[in-house]
């Protein structure tokens, strides 16, 4: 196939699309949302929430399908052809994408206990610099934020270990190599066995949303407003299918 071919059956593929997305529109007063819903999510957010909470949507929405997607959580502002959303954590870059935002990500600082046993509490914040960290960007540094009652502290570190992982965060400091921001969610096992305590829980680190970016001809489309709407009821909320096995009110409460 000759380039000019090939952007011609890529244009033709995407009106394809939109036409799907019209018909989809159009039927949508008369029948139930229907078809094949493609979206890319976070590893960590597959596994801990989408996995779990799946079968509800599927229950209330028999006609539609869902192909998953699992990506790094890199931040992007692109949007494949192939796919209706995409979901990613932290601020999303400048895009002539739609975003939807859910509730906060809430964070704590954690550690195993036998690290602490070796090294000692930090201080305060600005203590974490004679520490070892766990990061999750692969940079050679990180700028960590904390708020308290009384003041705000941003904290320059050289990470020991980066990992964007959160569920690999977790292991790494229940083994005691570090101190890790972790999601409340993400931690909640290891506090519970006693393998991970909260560090300077009196510090909140900046707390982190996720963001669905999809197209605007997506924007009306049945099957992305049910499958919008359904997370939104449940991510960070007391309905979060993770709360059942916590009894932590407080995770809901931004310090």
């Amino acid at each position: 196939m000759t380039d000019a071919g090939r952007d011609y059956l890529d244009e033709c593929e995407t009106t394809l699309r939109r036409l799907e997305a019209a018909h989809e529109m159009l039927g949508s007063h008369r029948t139930k949302p229907h078809g094949t819903l493609r979206l890319s999510v976070p590893m960590a957010f597959g596994r801990e929430f989408l996995a779990p909470m799946l079968r509800h949507f599927l229950g209330d929405y028999p006609e539609i399908r869902v192909e998953i997607i699992l990506h790094s959580g890199k931040l992007s502002g692109s949007l494949d052809d192939d796919l209706d959303f995409l979901i990613q954590l932290g601020e999303p870059k400048d895009s002539s994408l739609r975003v939807k935002t859910f509730p906060p990500v809430l964070r704590r600082l954690y550690a195993s206990p036998k690290y602490i046993e070796a090294r000692g509490l930090p201080a305060d914040p600005s203590a974490l610099r004679e520490h070892s960290c766990i990061g999750g960007t692969p940079k050679s540094s990180e700028v960590w934020h904390f708020k308290s009652a009384a003041e705000n502290q941003t904290v320059n570190l050289l990470p020991r270990i980066s990992v964007a992982d959160p569920v690999i965060q977790k292991q790494l400091a229940a083994d005691g190599l570090g101190i890790a921001q972790l999601p409340v969610w993400t931690a909640l096992p290891g506090v519970e066995a006693g393998n991970l305590i909260v560090i300077l829980p009196e510090w909140q680190p900046k707390s982190l949303h996720y963001h669905a970016l999809y197209a605007e001809r997506s924007a009306m489309t049945p099957k992305i407003k049910v499958f919008l709407n359904f997370l939104e009821r449940f991510i960070a909320t007391e309905y979060d299918p993770r709360s059942g096995h916590y009894p932590f009110l407080d995770i809901f409460q931004i310090a």
